[in-house]
């Protein structure tokens, strides 16, 4: 058999098995989305949908708080740069809006799941 042959039976076996990781992986890494998709209706459920939402709230803030810092270090960047920094530095604003757009959905959608289970019996 030849070099290429071998090489392509591998890159194809390899194409054909991906999916089957990617869905087995997926299986694994998202329990939100299956306790979502069950409709939760306890209110245990209701407040780890909301503890999800909080842990997301954090790593918005951890994102905005870098995004800050690294626009903050675009802005004193060297004199002579500042045309290419002004760039770098729009990229920056965009990623603080989202991430304060973030922040405020995510605390909404907290807000709502504790209200969920504090109304369930």
């Amino acid at each position: 058999m030849k070099k290429s042959s071998v090489f392509s039976a591998f890159i194809l076996s390899t194409a054909l098995l991906m999916p089957a990781i990617a869905i087995a992986a997926d299986a694994h890494s998202t329990p939100i989305e299956k306790l979502i998709s069950e409709i939760a209706d306890k209110p245990d459920q209701h407040h780890a949908i909301a503890s999800y939402y909080q842990e997301k709230i954090v790593e918005a803030k951890e994102d905005l708080a870098m995004h800050t810092k690294m626009r903050n270090a675009y802005q004193m960047g060297h004199a002579k740069n500042q045309d290419a920094m002004a760039g770098m530095r729009k990229h920056c604003d965009k990623l603080i809006s989202n991430a304060e757009s973030n922040i405020k959905e995510y605390e909404a959608l907290a807000a709502e799941h504790e209200a969920i289970a504090m109304k369930k019996p």
